[in-house]
């Protein structure tokens, strides 16, 4: 574990999340956010390196230009939990007014798109095999209605995915107060309570429940969907 914990770096979240605020706007509609998700991929199959184990996707969306990303680490071949999915997401996108406004979205959610991938980086340096197959997502068009991540979780649901846990990452780079937040609507409680707990162990800032009053993020698509979720954050709502 603390190997783990030693591959994820803050500079190389820095990183990433600087690349990705220097496009133009990361908009769902345009030739920008198309581009920041085809970079994206690259960082993940880069890491991957020679793994077979190690799917991508490039899931498209009627309706806008922009693509949702799925990396998939396939579980170990034998495993009794070989047909469950993890999920740990994040959206990609960014907005400010429209298409051609500045939309940098380093904290929402350069943030949260870095730390998924960083997870994966880690996972992969520790040559970690899993016993479900875990998904690294990275969602289109959450801004506009959390369209991309809707469209996956639907059709998840549809294909009976079992989905047994969705762990959704928005704004996780800038704490204003020193203390972050589990959000306990449209997530599942036992999922909360393994976040606190696990926070408690590692994590150096005090963590509070937060409520965010609606469907504010990627992992109310999986919950409305049926599936287990939980939504970690850097503040509380409000």
């Amino acid at each position: 574990m603390e190997g783990l914990f030693d591959a994820v770096t803050a500079k190389d979240i820095e990183v990433t999340t600087t690349h990705l605020s220097n496009y133009f706007n990361r908009y769902y509609d345009n030739k920008y956010g198309v581009e920041a998700v085809n970079w994206v991929l690259a960082q993940y199959k880069s890491a991957a390196g020679a793994r077979t184990d190690i799917t991508f996707e490039l899931f498209e969306h009627s309706g806008w230009m922009q693509p949702s990303l799925i990396v998939k680490m396939l579980a170990k071949q034998g495993s009794p939990h070989a047909a469950e999915v993890v999920v740990l997401g994040a959206h990609v996108d960014s907005i400010a007014g429209g298409s051609s406004s500045r939309a940098p979205g380093a904290d929402d959610n350069g943030s949260g798109s870095a730390a998924v991938l960083q997870v994966f980086r880690a996972l992969v340096q520790a040559q970690f095999v899993p016993d479900r197959t875990v998904e690294f997502h990275h969602y289109a068009a959450e801004e506009v209605g959390l369209r991309g991540s809707q469209a996956i979780a639907q059709q998840y649901s549809r294909e009976s995915v079992q989905v047994v846990s969705m762990m959704n990452l928005d704004l996780t780079g800038y704490s204003r107060n020193g203390r972050g937040a589990v959000f306990t609507d449209y997530t599942d409680s036992a999922l909360n309570a393994f976040i606190l707990k696990a926070w408690a162990a590692y994590a150096n800032i005090p963590v509070v429940t937060s409520q965010c009053g609606y469907g504010c993020s990627d992992h109310a698509s999986f919950h409305n969907a049926g599936f287990r979720a939980c939504h970690p954050g850097e503040a509380p709502a409000g």
